[in-house]
């Protein structure tokens, strides 16, 4: 029963401090403004305690983000620089998970 207990606290408490993480790093990375940084990639590769699936989920959330904000009023310059950020969440991606990182890397646009 305690053991059940414990299980059930810990899930609980795992749960929330991936979510008080993930909305600390999307209050940096303002999705509307389409900023982006390498250093807010880096962090997100570098923490200990979000295992490798949920990093994923949240590089590839950064990246749909930027996509998401590029319209027909893109600039070309701007569209680059969406491209260029991709290609670094990816191979941040293929630290953690080659074979996915290696599949987007090979089909992006």
């Amino acid at each position: 029963m305690i053991e059940l207990l414990l299980y059930n606290f810990i899930k609980k408490l795992k749960f929330i401090i991936f979510s008080s993480i993930k909305k600390t790093f999307f209050h940096i990375f303002n999705k509307n403004d389409m900023k982006f940084s390498q250093e807010l990639v880096d962090n997100i590769y570098n923490f200990k305690t979000i295992s490798n699936i949920k990093k994923v989920d949240i590089l590839l959330e950064m990246d749909a983000a930027q996509y998401t904000n590029c319209g027909k009023d893109s600039t070309i310059k701007e569209l680059e620089i969406v491209k260029k950020n991709s290609r670094y969440i990816y191979k941040t991606i293929k630290k953690i998970n080659p074979t996915l990182g290696e599949t987007f890397l090979k089909h992006q646009d």
